[in-house]
């Protein structure tokens, strides 16, 4: 699996593997699902992250907030806050992710 637009509750264990590896140990989105599905977490049981696999590996990931996440009234605008955004493989595997979004 080269990229993943989105990622499901089966692949948070991975997700969360790569925030306390690769960006901070003890990271509060690395230990803690109640709050990563409350900042990122949708309905269907997906997560607002983007994510590259390399070798077998998780390699980058994107995490966004669209605004409607917390007021529906703000759809019209299409905006999102961009979180968590790390890439320790492919030069070029940080900007694919960025063009997920």
């Amino acid at each position: 699996m080269p990229l993943k637009k989105k990622i499901y509750t089966d692949e948070l264990p991975d997700l969360m593997n790569f925030i306390e590896t690769n960006w901070k140990a003890g990271h509060i989105m690395a230990h803690d699902t109640e709050v990563m599905s409350f900042q990122h977490g949708n309905a269907d049981g997906s997560y607002n992250f983007s994510m590259i696999e390399r070798d077998g590996a998780v390699s980058g990931i994107l995490g966004y907030i669209p605004v409607m996440h917390f007021d529906e009234k703000l759809e019209k605008f299409h905006n999102l806050w961009l979180a968590i955004w790390k890439n320790v493989g492919s030069p070029g595997d940080g900007l694919e992710l960025f063009q997920t979004v």
